[in-house]
């Protein structure tokens, strides 16, 4: 029935309650690649966008093929006819971070084939990692990294995909991240990935950094200047503090108050 329509000439620039044209419906509704490539031959707008801003690119992008495989080709059949990957929704966020958001591998892959920009950031100013990050989806992250993605880029809060890793105390994200290259001491909002998880009382991460190469010795300015040896004082944390102190932090070092880790005891 919706050959037929499309043969005799329906509008396939009208648009339903959610600005949906039927390019889009049918790529949201997983219909056939089949479809999809008539629609397009009829002249139907690769690049239209519903009310949120999102293109056929973007649907294209959440989903896994469908059950029949009738969908597999989707995406590569709406590049091939000129859709925009560099076009963003109301969030600010493209294709390629739809495609994470939703964690889907497959779709990430074929994007990134097709030159989708890794550095492209939504509205909080984060790029595609963090959101691989703050899922804790180590498949997704490893492969944005091995696709060259910035890995010390802060977002509007100026935390960096590190930093957010190690606040969830997702261990194996952050070898991939440091691995990779990303900046183990970089200072973001105030404070150090050490003194982020020595704050957080997550000895387990603290250990794990140190292995990766953390300093013991970086301030945290968000902290006036403490070290996590510091913050482990006030914490009361004494396996913590034996695990800094058996890494070589000295206990009279002082912040920029003038206080030793003692003193913040």
């Amino acid at each position: 029935i919706i050959n037929a329509l499309v043969l005799a000439g329906a509008n396939l620039q009208a648009v339903d309650e959610h600005g949906r044209t039927p390019l889009i419906r049918a790529v949201k509704d997983e219909m056939s690649d089949s479809l999809v490539t008539l629609l397009l031959e009829f002249g139907a707008r690769v690049n239209a966008t519903d009310e949120q801003q999102n293109t056929a690119l973007h649907y294209a992008a959440m989903q896994q093929p469908s059950a029949e495989m009738r969908n597999l080709n989707v995406i590569r059949i709406l590049l091939v006819n000129g859709a925009d990957q560099g076009i963003r929704n109301v969030r600010g966020r493209t294709p390629l971070y739809k495609a994470i958001m939703w964690e889907r591998l497959g779709r990430a892959v074929e994007l990134l084939d097709y030159g989708a920009d890794l550095e492209a950031v939504d509205n909080n100013g984060q790029t595609a990692l963090y959101d691989a990050v703050l899922h804790g989806n180590a498949q997704l992250t490893r492969l944005l990294c091995e696709r060259g993605a910035s890995l010390d880029k802060k977002d509007k809060t100026g935390q960096t995909a590190l930093h957010y890793a190690v606040s969830q105390g997702r261990s194996e994200i952050v070898e991939i991240l440091v691995n990779a290259g990303a900046n183990v001491n970089l200072i973001s909002k105030g404070e150090t990935p050490l003194c982020r998880a020595t704050a957080k009382s997550n000895k387990y991460l603290i250990a794990f950094l140190l292995a990766l190469g953390a300093d013991i010795s970086v301030p945290s300015p968000g902290y006036s200047g403490a070290l996590p040896i510091h913050l482990a004082c006030i914490g009361k944390q004494m396996e913590i503090l034996k695990t800094l102190v058996d890494a070589g932090s000295p206990l009279d070092v002082v912040d920029d108050e003038g206080r030793t880790p003692l003193q913040w005891a």
